[in-house]
């Protein structure tokens, strides 16, 4: 029987969540089979890794599929921010910026959540959600990630969604999530400029 993996706050991931990062890191597996020794030679791998990676080069067919699956389940067992960082000076951002996709939907499925519960109990008790329910994802990212404004922004978003579940409401959320990122990241490019 499979135990269900649990997020940092204790919540379980939706299953969508879980097979997204699933697809990311066999995308990541399926990427690093296809590049060449000489690159390969400049990543963090430990040996069994780069065996198996190398192992990869010269299937075809059913047997690459099934070698870049092990190799995807290989990935999830170790931590592979190193190898992305490594993968992005080789390659490029897009597999960076993919991750911090899969992460802002991650946080706004995570808000949502939050925010249909907080709903779903004001209901019960015959009560009107407030707009300042607690969110501990939400007063998470407030003091690095999120400016008051965008905090706010949020907050009337989500209590739009739950109360209407228009879903225009739903890409706002993730909308504001994406503008406070690319803000932080113009953010610390100025500092390393300066």
């Amino acid at each position: 029987m499979k135990r269900k993996q649990k997020t940092v706050d204790g919540t379980t991931p939706s299953r969508s969540a879980l097979k997204r990062r699933a697809e990311a890191v066999e995308d990541l597996a399926r990427d690093l089979a296809e590049l060449g020794a000489a690159v390969l030679r400049r990543l963090p791998l430990d040996e069994e890794l780069s065996h198996e990676i190398r192992s990869t080069a010269d299937l075809r067919g059913g047997s690459r599929k099934r070698q870049i699956k092990h190799l995807a389940k290989m990935l999830r067992e170790r931590e592979i921010d190193p190898l992305l960082q490594a993968l992005d000076e080789q390659r490029g951002s897009h597999l960076r910026q993919k991750n911090e996709f899969l992460e802002m939907e991650r946080i706004r499925n995570l808000l949502v959540d939050e925010a249909s519960f907080a709903y779903d109990m004001a209901l019960r008790h015959g009560e009107e959600l407030a707009l300042s329910w607690t969110s501990p994802t939400l007063d998470g990212l407030l003091p690095e990630a999120l400016t008051r404004e965008d905090a706010a922004a949020l907050r009337s978003a989500l209590y739009s969604f739950v109360r209407t579940r228009k879903k225009r409401y739903f890409r706002e959320v993730f909308r504001i999530l994406q503008a406070a990122a690319e803000r932080r990241e113009r953010e610390t490019r100025l500092r390393q400029i300066t």
